[in-house]
């Protein structure tokens, strides 16, 4: 508590009149952060507070208090992840890639899990989100956990309901876009979205593969500013993006599942090289993450307009020439 821009002390009391009530509130920040108490920790405080006895005398006396930290408050994805809580390998893929998608926020820490410390007070994903206290261990409210790393189950999350068109229709090399939900709570000056896919199904979100004269990144949508959304449920589109898949894909012939995070957050990605679909150290005040696992439909391009300007153009008829040319056996 502050009075007159500075902290409270005995040079700077705040006075009461006898028999007062009132409450005394502790905000601590470590390392510029907030201090985050895991479910069952305790944080012990104490004040010195001055006051007048019986005997009109002034004495100062040091009240002491104890907090117990609530379960259950944060949000975090259900990708299986290989650094868990148990040490226990996951795999990404039914052929057996190892799992290395970061979604336990304390264990094998960095790269963090995303976690979103109020995930329901500003705004979510979808319509729904449901609040653990880590992905793989805890207190959750589904009931189960995101992830059972010993027994390499994942997809667990019951509330990822943010996507829309789902399976999504993701040609191959050929730009497109995705929609998503968005609820909010508390209208809010920004938010961010970020995505990713794995396009290479190598277990993680780190790569960038090469379709014709053009790269495609498994981070797909960087930091998508959305400000200022009114209350309620908002549908949103996504810059365009170009989809990779592994050979034999771009034919249809071959399908394989993909796993792909969307993060709804107040704050624009900050995660370095080989950390995809990481979040800070400190977390995430607000927003969701939601993780999917699906076999994506990959139909080709159904108009002439294949960047989505708008428009036939001249880049239109480019990018179908370079495709015949790659693609045309001599």
């Amino acid at each position: 508590m502050l009075q007159d821009g500075r902290p409270v002390s005995p040079v700077n009391p705040i006075y009461f009149t006898a028999d007062s009530f009132f409450d005394i509130f502790f905000e601590l920040d470590v390392d510029g952060g907030p201090l985050r108490l895991n479910a069952g920790d305790f944080l012990i405080a104490r004040e010195l507070m001055q006051f007048q006895n019986n005997s009109g005398q002034q004495e100062f006396r040091w009240v002491w208090e104890i907090h117990e930290a609530h379960e259950g408050e944060s949000d975090l994805g259900d990708a299986p992840d290989s650094t868990n809580s148990f040490g226990a390998a996951m795999t990404a893929y039914p052929w057996g890639v190892p799992a290395d998608y970061p979604t336990v926020f304390l264990a094998g820490s960095p790269p963090e899990g995303p976690i979103h410390l109020s995930p329901a007070t500003v705004a979510y994903l979808g319509q729904t989100v449901t609040q653990e206290w880590e992905a793989d261990i805890g207190f959750d409210q589904d009931p189960t956990n995101n992830i059972i790393p010993p027994t390499n189950q994942s997809d667990l999350d019951l509330a990822d309901d943010g996507l829309l068109n789902l399976p999504l229709n993701l040609p191959n090399c050929t730009l497109t876009t995705l929609k998503y939900l968005v609820n909010v709570i508390t209208p809010s000056a920004n938010l961010y979205f970020n995505a990713w896919a794995d396009w290479n199904r190598d277990g993680d979100w780190n790569d960038t593969l090469t379709c014709p004269s053009v790269s495609a990144p498994e981070w797909i949508v960087k930091d998508q500013i959305l400000p200022g959304l009114p209350a309620g449920l908002n549908t949103i589109t996504t810059p365009q993006f170009m989809p990779w898949h592994p050979s034999g894909t771009a034919s249809g012939t071959v399908v394989e599942p993909i796993w792909l995070r969307i993060t709804l957050s107040e704050q624009p990605w900050s995660g370095t090289a080989g950390s995809g679909g990481s979040g800070p150290a400190t977390g995430y005040a607000i927003g969701e993450t939601e993780d999917y696992y699906f076999t994506p439909r990959i139909a080709g391009c159904t108009s002439a307009d294949n960047d989505l300007s708008g428009t036939v153009d001249f880049s239109d008829f480019a990018w179908f020439a370079n495709q015949w040319l790659t693609t045309t056996v001599p």
